[in-house]
């Protein structure tokens, strides 16, 4: 989100809201594990921690107009919680329902990209303030 820029993320709020608060609220699916719920999982994390998930929201909203950019927002905040849970952890069932695998990348594949926009983000900052050069 921090690489989108302040004036698309405020041009586009409710996809903005919608993605920071799905990034976080997607861990709810965790609770029926705490409570011992069987079959929500294999491996640790839940079945919606999967591509499914994001494909789902993301089909709904390019099918409807109506909460087309909630529903665009809570699939890319999954899309980028998902992104951090592939590098901790287990990993996450990716490719449910085909196959109940968990998929696990190296935490530099996650790092790497954090440090960039990091570094990127003062540069963009300082340009839009002054505007083009």
């Amino acid at each position: 989100m921090a690489a989108a820029g302040w004036p698309l993320r405020l041009r586009h709020r409710k996809l903005t809201v919608a993605a920071l608060i799905a990034s976080m609220a997607i861990d709810i699916d965790h609770l029926p594990l705490y409570a011992g719920v069987h079959g929500v999982s294999q491996g640790g994390r839940p079945f919606t921690h999967s591509l499914a998930t994001v494909v789902a929201f993301a089909f709904a909203g390019l099918l409807l107009s109506r909460g087309r950019p909630v529903l665009l927002g809570i699939s890319v905040g999954v899309a980028l919680h998902l992104f951090r849970d592939l590098a901790s952890g287990p990993g996450i069932p990716m490719w449910w329902p085909v196959t109940f695998d968990g998929v696990h990348s190296p935490y530099r594949l996650y790092a790497a990209p954090l440090v960039l926009l990091a570094i990127a983000a003062p540069t963009r900052a300082r340009r839009h303030r002054t505007g083009p050069q």
